[in-house]
């Protein structure tokens, strides 16, 4: 059984993909490029304290890499300008983060929060990128992370 926090990064990762036009993936030792948008979705840390005699309370903090392509952008709807494009993307993104009903009670948590993004200096390949970064308030067993 995988921990709360690789169901809530799954999850993620599965709402992004599901998104037309935007591969999602996890971070993982390689990855691959299967549309003109990729989004890799990481973890960055997590802070527990004891809840009461049971769970933890858990800030799960992750990020999601969007990457777009220079020559992707629409002349009419981003003036072909590849920071434009970016948000466009960015904004798909963000709308799937809260919308309602889509996460059900699995996986359970108890907060989710777009605590803002970071644009990046464009690649040597004319890639742009963003970090938007995403937390996540959560309990499990104390014994038992899977909880």
């Amino acid at each position: 059984m995988a921990s709360q926090r690789d169901v809530l990064l799954t999850t993620l990762v599965s709402r992004i993909d599901a998104i037309s036009g935007i591969s999602a993936s996890l971070r993982s030792a390689s990855q691959s490029v299967g549309s003109a948008v990729v989004a890799i979705v990481y973890p960055d840390s997590e802070d527990k304290r004891l809840a009461n005699n049971k769970t933890y309370d858990c800030t799960l903090r992750l990020g999601v890499l969007l990457i777009v392509r220079q020559e992707d952008a629409d002349s009419d709807l981003d003036a072909s300008n590849p920071y434009r494009y970016l948000d466009r993307q960015l904004v798909k993104v963000e709308k799937v983060i809260h919308n309602p009903d889509s996460w059900g009670i699995d996986p359970d948590y108890t907060d989710v929060e777009m605590t803002g993004f970071e644009v990046e200096d464009p690649s040597d390949d004319n890639e742009f990128m963003c970090r938007l970064f995403i937390t996540f308030q959560y309990r499990h067993d104390y014994q038992n992370p899977e909880a």
